[in-house]
């Protein structure tokens, strides 16, 4: 409805490094208290770094599986990317809702279902379904 997606500028921050350690590492995005934030979930974004574009998959919410949090964290795993971007900025693109926050039992529940919203991302980018 807006004639583009809906996207959020911030600096990158240092997080729990929970997802280094899970195989899918992330951006943590600080978040401006001002900022409107869509639906809590995990996204299909798009991600600009210095000029360049990326897609990736985030997630907004409370991590109510591991290290629950008092503020909403945007937390972004960008695909493809190497990079050290402590304390640069990133646009983040809200393309695609993929699924609502939720908590999982167990860490081997919470690495399934990564790798599978990871598979909804990459079969987004290849039907170009966005």
């Amino acid at each position: 409805m807006l004639g583009y997606y809906y996207s959020l500028t911030g600096l990158v921050t240092k997080g729990f490094g929970l997802g280094n350690k899970l195989g899918f590492p992330t951006a943590n995005i600080a978040l401006d208290p001002n900022y409107f934030l869509p639906r809590h979930g995990v996204y299909f974004v798009g991600v600009t770094f210095e000029g360049q574009d990326y897609f990736g998959m985030a997630s907004l919410g409370y991590h109510p599986t591991v290290n629950e949090v008092n503020l909403p964290l945007l937390e972004v795993n960008i695909f493809d990317f190497d990079k050290d971007i402590y304390h640069k900025a990133l646009n983040v693109r809200f393309i695609k809702f993929l699924r609502p926050e939720e908590k999982l039992p167990t860490l081997e529940s919470l690495i399934a279902k990564i790798k599978e919203d990871r598979a909804n991302c990459d079969r987004l980018i290849k039907e170009g379904d966005f």
